[in-house]
């Protein structure tokens, strides 16, 4: 199994001006100790990368006007000193190259500390076409020289990952390479002038734990990580404590258990040229990206829609590709009545996230207005649509029944708001409907005839579902196509469209009706567009024939295989994983203290988990239980609780020393993270775990295997040899011993003068002169 190699790092950045405010920098500082303590404690490395506002405020108040009251806190030096010399932290230049300063001039900043700066670029803007660039190149050559002080030049040989402006697109890969240039950045050139560091996504770091433990990646390459943490964040209440202290347990523990290896960015180059040869690759996780829409509406056919959909879910989950499926009101009573089983595993089948959609005869459906909706106000249109969307549907006169239904009741049923709505209506009427739809609790928002990239932009409080290609399986042109050709064919439309920033999204699309009928149910009925439909309940379309029938379920079908089997290829998401791009829900599941001192009786704490929102706060209201999938070995070991994890049985060091289970951390809203933990088994060393009479830790102290009862600290024997005796032993190489006597087996013993020995081999035989009188003789060994 390939280990990752993870670099953490902090951020201070240009503001707020630290110099203004000593008060401002104090906190930052006693912030910045008590952080470098937490890391300490743990024996984990890790970077400070800091741009100019702290660094001068650090070079007036502990150098220029040195406070003594600031330098006792860090052992009467600088606070950079101290943390690169005390601490061994790798202290990077940080710049946004901003009030004058550029990356050399921050780097002549740790020279006036006492510090020599690393040559790691603290973070950079890596894409030519957004208007920051960082224009990379310039570090490469000669170095760069100082904006402000421009006598000195400062030459990196290494970037820390890649950036996006506000970080809204940062490229998600792992590895260490040389970049071929700036239009060409992820390919490796053995000629750069400058590495750079793979820094993955935290928010996304399960998926990267998820394709190490698999083996999807080579173990003969270096594979890496970066978490990086904001120093402004330190003096929040309770972020060290709540966050970061959490955070660092997990990974300690996955450190302990040989998954990872954590290391600093200059020691991780090295460790790239010296022990991988500076051969290159770098994985990317991928930009093409697929979403899977089951829209649920045909009333007519109830049985065949119900058959179609489980065997939809059925291959979903063999597939591990999710999907969302869109309900109406209607299809969501005949569920209800007809396949509760089905409906049932709609909510709870990991794969699905619900969704919900209009069709007629609701009038505020595009091109169904038959009340005359355009002609109201705002606010009686929104209350139309919650009247409508908290009741049930007359599909024969288009009013709302007495009964509970809409969006409403799916909601109540399943436990959580579907997440995403399509509600196409007339223009005029978008703002009270989709309104209505945001305040009963929808968060995306389906648009169709341009292209939607991924953003965290909000119309009417809702997202826009992203989507660069509708890609509409029914259509006959797609009969035999390679699944692969026309995903091919959908994202080079994608990249090709106006406006289209990556991640690139294809929407694949299927009705129920497409898998067994000419056309819809909504379609063949609500041809007239004004009330009564009379016979909406027995008007219906034809069927396909069987072999139709057959070559559309095997079209989707092979889709959906081709997807599930090609994960390098493509992400799939649905409603539920595009908010967790969006920086919702559970975010990075944390385990604290992840670790159990063996033998442990059952029922002991093995640690608490916590969720984070937003990398900053603790996510409340969130529960925990074990899912199956990478990393879930163990799970039947362990009980959880109200976040709380208990050993189920007492556990061995020497047997296993390590744990492993996996879970899912999931809010209120449905909104779900999945990670695998590592749960390290403590030794005791007071226990005797071969049974030979040593306890472990003087087996430890002797050299000797605590597991091998053959190994132990032994006198071997007398042989006579004349005038004296032989004395010999098994010994351990480089272990110092002396021979021991008294007159009394029960003692006192007391040193042999002349006997004690250096051991050379794994034998030992001494030669001592014997005595008149009886004697008993033991063996000591001298500790350093």
């Amino acid at each position: 199994m390939p280990v990752l190699h993870l670099a953490i790092a902090t951020h201070s950045e240009d503001q707020p001006d630290y110099s203004a405010n000593k008060i401002l920098y104090t906190n930052s500082r006693n912030a910045l100790i008590a952080f470098a303590q937490l890391m300490a404690a743990r024996g984990l490395a890790w970077n400070w990368q800091c741009d100019w506002s702290f660094l001068n405020a650090a070079y007036t108040n502990d150098v220029l006007l040195a406070d003594p009251a600031l330098l006792a806190a860090t052992a009467n030096t600088n606070i950079v000193a101290w943390l690169r010399y005390v601490m061994g932290v790798e202290t990077d230049p940080h710049s946004h190259e901003n009030g004058g300063y550029n990356y050399a001039d921050v780097a002549y900043l740790y020279t006036r500390m006492g510090v020599t700066p690393s040559g790691v670029v603290g973070g950079h803007i890596y894409d030519p076409a957004y208007a920051t660039f960082s224009d990379w190149p310039k570090f490469t050559g000669a170095g760069l020289r100082g904006a402000i002080y421009t006598n000195y030049t400062w030459r990196p040989h290494l970037l820390m990952g890649a950036g996006t402006p506000n970080h809204i697109a940062d490229p998600v890969a792992t590895g260490i390479w040389f970049p071929a240039a700036t239009n060409d950045y992820f390919t490796h050139s053995p000629t750069g002038g400058i590495a750079s560091w793979g820094a993955w996504d935290q928010d996304r770091f399960s998926e990267l734990l998820d394709l190490m433990t698999t083996n999807a990646l080579p173990t003969n390459r270096m594979w890496t990580a970066g978490v990086t943490i904001g120093q402004g964040h330190f003096v929040l209440p309770g972020f060290l404590t709540n966050v970061v202290a959490p955070m660092l347990d997990m990974i300690a523990a996955l450190r302990d258990a040989g998954r990872i290896r954590v290391v600093q960015y200059e020691e991780g180059l090295n460790l790239w040229t010296n022990s991988f040869g500076t051969v290159a690759e770098v994985r990317r996780a991928p930009l093409d990206t697929l979403t899977f829409s089951l829209n649920v509406q045909d009333f007519s056919y109830p049985e065949l829609s119900a058959d179609v959909i489980d065997r939809a879910v059925t291959l979903h989950e063999a597939a591990g590709v999710p999907v969302d499926v869109f309900l109406t009101t209607t299809m969501v009573d005949l569920y209800q009545s007809n396949y509760p089983a089905l409906l049932n595993r709609l909510f709870t089948s990991p794969v699905v996230a619900l969704a919900y959609h209009t069709r007629a005869p609701v009038p505020y459906r595009v091109n169904y207005d038959w009340a005359g909706l355009q002609s109201m106000t705002s606010n009686q249109v929104y209350n139309v649509v919650t009247n409508y969307e908290t009741h049930g549907l007359d599909l024969i006169t288009g009013q709302p029944t007495p009964a509970f239904g809409g969006y409403a009741k799916l909601r109540t049923l399943a436990g959580y708001a579907p997440f995403a709505v399509g509600v196409a209506s007339e223009t005029p009427l978008n703002g009270p409907v989709q309104t209505a739809f945001n305040r009963l609790g929808a968060r995306i928002n389906v648009v169709h005839g341009r292209a939607v990239n991924l953003t965290n932009r909000t119309v009417r409080g809702m997202y826009e579902k992203p989507e660069h290609v509708d890609l509409r399986l029914f259509e006959t042109n797609y009969d035999g196509v390679a699944s692969a050709v026309i995903l091919s064919n959908a994202f080079q439309w994608a990249r090709s469209s106006n406006d289209v920033a990556p991640p690139y999204f294809v929407g694949v699309k299927m009705h129920d009706n497409d898998f067994f009928a000419v056309d819809s149910a909504w379609l063949t009925v609500y041809t007239n567009r004004t009330p009564t439909w009379p016979h909406a309940y027995t008007t219906r379309s034809p069927l396909l024939s069987t072999n139709e029938m057959t070559n559309l379920w095997n079209r989707y079908e092979q889709m959906v295989r081709h997807v599930g089997t090609n994960n390098p290829l493509y992400t799939p998401l649905n409603a539920r994983g595009i908010l967790r791009r969006l920086g919702l829900g559970p975010q990075w599941p944390h385990l604290a203290t992840a670790r159990l001192a063996e033998a442990a009786p059952p029922g002991t704490v093995a640690g608490t988990f916590t969720a984070v929102s937003n990398r900053t706060t603790v996510l409340p209201g969130v529960t925990w239980q074990f899912t199956s999938g990478a990393g879930d070995c163990h799970n039947g070991e362990f009980t959880l609780s109200n976040g709380v994890l208990r050993a189920a049985a007492g556990f061995d060091h020497e047997t296993q020393a390590v744990r492993y289970i996996r879970v899912r951390a999931a809010d209120t809203n449905s909104l779900w993270a999945e990670q695998y933990f590592a749960v390290v088994v403590t030794n005791i060393v007071s226990d005797d775990d071969d049974g030979d009479g040593h306890t472990e830790a003087q087996e430890l102290l002797a050299g000797t295997d605590p597991l091998d009862a053959n190994s132990a600290l032994r006198f071997g024997g007398l042989t006579a040899n004349g005038g004296g005796f032989t004395a010999s032993w098994d010994s351990v190489a480089g272990k110092t011993y002396i021979l021991q006597s008294a007159t009394n087996v029960a003692g006192p013993y007391a040193d042999m003068p002349g006997t004690q020995t250096n051991a050379m081999g794994t034998l030992v035989g001494l030669d001592f002169a014997a005595t008149n009188a009886a004697g008993f003789y033991r063996l000591r060994l001298v500790l350093p």
